[in-house]
């Protein structure tokens, strides 16, 4: 399954995979650091499961933490689809949606893609990470929110919508906790 993701995707969804490697129970990112002359060594960032942060029906997100090697990000948030023969076309649609939406203009309003990874059975989406928690769960811990919050957030929302729209994507499912399926 991993191969025939990598045969379909577009040259920048390409660029965006994390040459990967696994060390007992961490995840091991191989990067050509551009600082650094080309016959210097890869640098090696190595990655740690704190915790699951969310669930859905075929996939589970889950909270990392740099153990070595990081220089932009400590923590990050890694997305673990279950592949399936027959999604093939949606894994695809997903990961360029992710790349588009990770250039610096959307930074304002959609999260930021660090990368993407496979194995034979799973598809990882890594992205930033973000302490304070998804919308559901933050109206949760405040019980509802002030009505200039809610006017910031609607505008944000709506904003980033149109932004999908002018670029030719639609958003199927949208609700305040994070996707997780």
């Amino acid at each position: 399954m991993q191969s025939s993701i990598d045969e379909s995707l577009s040259e920048i969804v390409r660029d965006y995979k994390l040459e990967t490697r696994y060390e007992g129970n961490l995840t091991v990112h191989l990067h050509n650091d551009p600082d650094t002359p080309p016959s210097a060594p890869q640098r090696r960032e190595r990655w740690k499961k704190v915790r699951t942060i969310g669930q859905g029906g075929q996939s589970e997100v889950v909270l990392e933490t740099c153990v070595d090697g990081g220089r932009h990000f400590t923590e990050r948030a890694v997305k673990k689809i279950r592949l399936q023969a027959d999604s093939k076309k949606r894994y695809e649609s997903e990961l360029g949606a992710i790349v588009k939406f990770s250039h610096d203009r959307y930074s304002k309003y959609f999260m930021k893609s660090l990368g993407w990874f496979a194995s034979s059975t799973k598809l990882y989406m890594v992205m930033e990470y973000f302490p304070a928690g998804d919308l559901h769960s933050y109206v949760g811990k405040h019980q509802g929110l002030p009505e200039e919050d809610c006017r910031q957030i609607t505008c944000q929302l709506l904003s980033a919508i149109a932004a999908m729209h002018t670029e030719g994507f639609a958003h199927r499912d949208i609700k305040p906790q994070p996707p997780t399926s």
